[in-house]
């Protein structure tokens, strides 16, 4: 087998519990043909030193300020010799033989753009953490085969998880990269998005194993959950407002509207109110680039809203939402809309 350069890119912030373990998983590939960036987004606890300690293995850039997943991994790409590009949290390991299946899958189709391994939760490597993720015609995202044990066949995804992840660096410029507005969270499903409008196909491949330290609920101290539901509301109405079509927003626009009603009730009796308002005002900061990023894709895309949306869902399936209200009235009402609405499109 041929061995193409790739490059493993990892953005740290404050790992230093995980980094040491995760490079040395790295380094104790079969795969040999490796480059390793480390984009270190301003960390102040010891992780700075751990990269260090890896000097003659890693390549380094301590930058002075947090420019996020999003803008940490596109300055990695910047610096990156590679054909493929994994992308890499700290918090995982890889497995031996991880790059050999990825790049194969990559090498087989000119159409595959992202190959996603199978990920397995790393305090029990029976149990999944995702194959990819599903994508809500709304925009809501969640991981693919949470909890589950049975691991599915190889297929195409929806969506990618940019927990651990190959992605071939031409179609990644060609989409031009992550979108660093988003900063963090559903900038993985937007590139998803982008890549498939231009043509491309995202694959699973179960044979590629890693783990991952998940956490749903972030740990306070590290990230505040208010502050990832900011994050999350705002990034995921950027996201369709950016990929749908102008036609197919008119269609979605009263089911939009009720959903961000609900959230809106949803925010202010459990406390992030403020955030989700922030929200709104965020995006209304960003419109010029959310603008110019909205032209690109329209201009660019070469499938159909029908061909995109035709595997995604309607029902909201998040731990987060897993309530009676939207189990007896919001997802039905999202089922009947959809039905109706996507034969439109």
């Amino acid at each position: 087998m041929k061995e193409p350069l790739v490059s493993v890119i990892i953005v740290t912030y404050n790992s230093v519990n995980y980094l040491k373990s995760c490079l040395n998983s790295i380094l104790s590939t079969e795969y040999k043909n490796l480059e390793i960036i480390i984009v270190d987004n301003k960390s102040n606890d010891d992780t700075t030193s751990i990269i260090k300690s890896f000097k003659d293995k890693v390549n380094p850039f301590f930058i002075d300020k947090n420019l996020g997943y999003a803008g940490g991994n596109n300055l990695g790409v910047s610096k990156a010799k590679g054909e493929y590009i994994f992308f890499l949290n700290p918090d995982t390991l890889v497995t031996e033989d991880i790059f050999k299946f990825l790049v194969e899958s990559l090498d087989s189709n000119s159409q595959l753009a992202v190959a996603q391994p199978a990920v397995y939760l790393m305090n029990d490597h029976k149990i999944l953490n995702l194959t990819g993720k599903i994508i809500n015609f709304l925009g809501f995202d969640w991981v693919r085969d949470y909890h589950k044990k049975l691991l599915p066949d190889q297929g195409e995804i929806m969506s990618f998880s940019g927990c651990g992840v190959m992605i071939k660096k031409s179609a990644f410029l060609q989409a031009k990269g992550f979108d660093e507005n988003y900063f963090m969270y559903y900038e993985d499903s937007d590139l998803s998005w982008k890549l498939r409008l231009l043509g491309y196909k995202l694959l699973f491949v179960p044979q590629a194993i890693m783990y991952h330290d998940y956490k749903y609920i972030p740990v306070e101290s590290y990230q505040p959950l208010k502050k990832k539901l900011f994050f999350n509301e705002r990034n995921r109405l950027v996201t369709i407002y950016k990929n749908y079509s102008t036609k197919t927003l008119l269609l979605l626009l009263p089911a939009i509207v009720i959903l961000e009603v609900c959230m809106l009730t949803f925010s202010l009796l459990n406390g992030w109110f403020l955030e989700k308002v922030k929200g709104y005002m965020s995006i209304i900061n960003m419109s010029n680039d959310l603008n110019n990023n909205r032209l690109f894709i329209q201009e660019n895309r070469k499938l159909t809203d029908k061909q995109i949306t035709s595997d995604y869902v309607s029902e909201l399936n998040l731990d987060i939402y897993n309530s009676s209200i939207v189990r007896l009235f919001i997802n039905p009402f999202l089922f009947f809309y959809w039905t109706f609405v996507k034969r439109l499109i």
